[in-house]
């Protein structure tokens, strides 16, 4: 995309601009722009193909939501149609930097503190609730249980010792437990990592990039946050910790709840764990996928004793692997 676009939009033409620089940041196919105007204002000017129209619009519903109900994050003014067909939308612009750059320089406890702020915010973002039909998300994810198993099954490599006792706790995972909480659908980022949280002395944390945003489970945000931190080493695992205490912080929950939460999590981090790896053996990355597979236990079982669970009963063949990785 070229500036032209951007100069020809309604927004730029009343407004007295006065910096425009282009965002190369971020996996996304928008062309983004950050915009200052004369009165200090910043915006974020994103361009997206005609393709994107219903997918633009369901962002801004939810973002108007979330931002009515004060989660910490930018607010979307508009969008609106270029001559070519792209669709322009406009966002104020937030300003911090990257948690996941910022915990590189931090401490133990750093980091943890800035886990539980993330933590508390992905909390109040699924505060915004938004309920489903129970029994329609539990075949849903009956469904899901059943595709993403037979497809691991159906790889040439699929001996491994360690993803074969993973797909025994999926295949028998107690779903009469799951049916319950498949009611509990809500507002989700749905790519919460921490390359999407910035952290600002004045304001503190701050969620962007809602491309993706809409209405889901709450552990799924929850598991790939997890992950995602788990995943970098270092440091993260104290920031990992964190959102998981700071996520629970404000849940009210008795013993008996706080057991089945733990449990239903432990159980989708087990399903990221899997469609992970399944990645790796399709795309035939034979190198990795032991270190990938013992890294994901390794930090599974993390993730048991952070939650109270008992980690893994894994043959000694296994555990030998893990060891070695």
């Amino acid at each position: 995309m070229t500036n032209s676009n951007l100069y020809e939009t309604n927004f730029y033409k009343n407004n007295d601009i006065i910096e425009v620089r282009q965002i190369f940041k971020g996996n996304s196919s928008a062309h983004k722009f950050y915009v200052k105007t004369n009165d200090d204002k910043e915006f974020l000017l994103k361009f997206s193909l005609p393709s994107k129209i219903s997918k633009i619009k369901s962002m801004a519903k939810y973002m108007k939501i979330l931002t009515k109900a004060n989660i910490p994050m930018p607010h979307f003014i508009e969008y609106e149609i270029c001559k070519n067909g792209e669709i322009c939308s406009i966002e104020t612009w937030c300003s911090g930097k990257a948690i996941l750059s910022l915990i590189k320089k931090t401490n133990e406890n750093e980091a943890y503190k800035l886990g539980v702020q993330a933590g508390i915010v992905l909390r109040q973002i699924h505060n915004v609730s938004i309920r489903a039909t129970t029994e329609l998300a539990y075949e849903r994810a009956m469904k899901r249980r059943k595709t993403r198993v037979n497809r691991y099954k159906m790889l040439e490599d699929n001996s491994d010792p360690l993803l074969n006792s993973l797909i025994h706790y999926f295949e028998n995972y107690n779903y009469d437990n799951l049916r319950e909480r498949m009611g509990d659908r809500c507002i989700c980022h749905l790519d919460f990592h921490s390359g999407n949280i910035l952290y600002c002395k004045q304001s503190g944390i701050k969620i962007i990039d809602w491309t993706l945003v809409g209405r889901g489970n709450p552990f799924e945000d929850l598991v790939y946050a997890t992950y995602d931190a788990l995943r970098q080493g270092g440091n993260y695992e104290f920031f990992a910790a964190g959102q998981l205490d700071g996520y629970l912080h404000h849940m009210e929950l008795d013993s008996m709840e706080l057991n089945k939460f733990r449990s239903f999590f432990s159980f989708y981090f087990a399903r990221k764990i899997l469609g992970r790896t399944k990645q790796s053996i399709r795309r035939k990355q034979s190198a990795k996928i032991s270190n990938r597979i013992a890294k994901n236990y390794k930090m599974f079982n993390w993730l048991n004793k952070q939650c109270g669970l008992e980690s893994f009963d894994f043959s000694n063949e296994v555990l030998e692997k893990i060891k070695n990785s």
